[in-house]
């Protein structure tokens, strides 16, 4: 068996998206805690009661999702691997299972993502950046669906200078630059990611400049452009 898995999923009005990955979350064995990360409490409104096994906590709106992830981090604990899961994503059946068994059989590996391709990648892939709407297989990460390797979630805080976007970029960098380890997309867990319905019709308010701040802020941490 796989080590076990924790869950995180930050949500805000895809109430449909929220329940379906729940379902595909709950049917793995792999799985231990879960922690569902709501937007505010207009959004948590919007949530249905839910099952007994997944904590559920309410952040001020607009916190950010890297607050969010950190907040469903202390909320399952740091002692195994975690998997970062957006709402919008729906996992084939053993998905969360695959990619904690391959963390488990290559300790070089401390980020992994399922394969999101199409057509499906036929063998493991290293990256060096994140997806960036490319599903051809050229992508990156899938900062919709990743898992941290167990050993690196005690050092690893989501830096909350950014707000929304580069947060997958930032926890790449950091495990391939910093870490040295790999960030790799599992040719043997398979996800699939649908339009964002948050995006698409409840965005963050003054969302284009707020990705703009992120853009400059992850450049010049990364970039050597200074701080």
């Amino acid at each position: 068996m796989p080590s076990d898995v924790n869950v995180v999923i930050p949500t805000k009005s895809n109430v449909d998206g929220l329940m379906n990955v729940l379902r595909d979350v709950l049917a793995d064995s792999s799985v231990a805690d879960i922690c569902v990360v709501v937007d505010g409490d207009d959004a948590n409104r919007l949530v249905p009661a839910l099952p007994v096994a997944v904590h559920r906590i309410v952040v001020p709106l607009g916190s950010g999702i890297q607050h969010m992830w950190n907040r469903g981090m202390r909320a399952v604990g740091k002692n195994s691997h975690i998997a970062f899961l957006n709402d919008d994503v729906r996992l084939d059946p053993g998905c969360l299972s695959s990619l904690a068994r391959s963390l488990d059989d290559d300790p070089t590996i401390g980020l992994i993502c399922p394969n999101y391709a199409d057509p499906p990648l036929l063998e493991n892939r290293d990256v060096f950046d994140t997806c960036r709407s490319r599903y051809d297989g050229t992508g990156g990460m899938a900062g919709f669906a990743m898992m941290l390797h167990r050993d690196l979630v005690p050092s690893w805080t989501f830096d909350e200078n950014l707000r929304w976007w580069y947060g997958d970029d930032d926890i790449v960098r950091w495990v391939t630059r910093t870490s040295k380890r790999r960030a790799v997309i599992s040719s043997s867990a398979r996800c699939h990611h649908l339009d964002s319905v948050t995006i698409n019709n409840d965005p963050p308010s003054d969302f284009g400049r707020l990705i703009e701040n992120d853009r400059a802020y992850f450049d010049a941490k990364w970039n050597g452009t200074g701080l």
